[in-house]
């Protein structure tokens, strides 16, 4: 049995009539592929930016570590100045204490054996001197004020 001219026809409308929602649905479904696929590209820049960013981040990173590097650096050589310093007011201060007792001891001599000229001329030299120290004494403290001071030397 042959299908007649009709019958191919209505078989042609009912496979087109099944086919037009398949066709209507691979289009859909091309679409939302199409769609995924901007989405994609969209989140692999966002991606790439990101790493760069972080790159960026990194590189910050190591710039502070070698900064923090130097500054622990630049403090231990300033309290090894200060411990220095400490040692040369220790050793003034020895040496003030010895020149005090030396004065003393000059004092004591001047009032046994000298004459009133000879002990004014010892007490202007004695005062000279004591000036003289105290005058180095003040100056060691101003030069540790100003390291302590001394702001742009301590950066931490």
């Amino acid at each position: 049995m042959a299908l007649s001219q009709k019958d191919l026809q209505a078989i042609a409308i009912l496979m087109d009539s099944k086919l037009d929602p398949i066709k209507t649905e691979i289009v859909e479904l091309k679409e939302g592929i199409t769609g995924l696929k901007t989405e994609i590209t969209g989140m692999q820049t966002e991606i790439t930016g990101l790493k760069t960013e972080i790159a960026g981040m990194q590189t910050e990173i190591t710039g502070l570590k070698t900064e923090i590097t130097g500054l622990k650096t630049e403090i231990t050589g300033i309290k090894t100045e200060i411990a220095g310093m400490q040692t040369e007011i220790t050793g003034i201060k020895t040496e003030i204490t010895g020149l005090k007792k030396e004065i003393v001891g000059i004092k004591v001599e001047l009032s046994k054996k000298a004459d009133k000229k000879d002990i004014e001329y010892l007490k202007n030299q004695i005062r000279k001197s004591e000036r003289l120290l105290l005058d180095e004494v003040e100056r060691v403290h101003e030069i540790l004020d100003m390291h302590i001071k001394d702001t742009t030397r301590h950066t931490a």
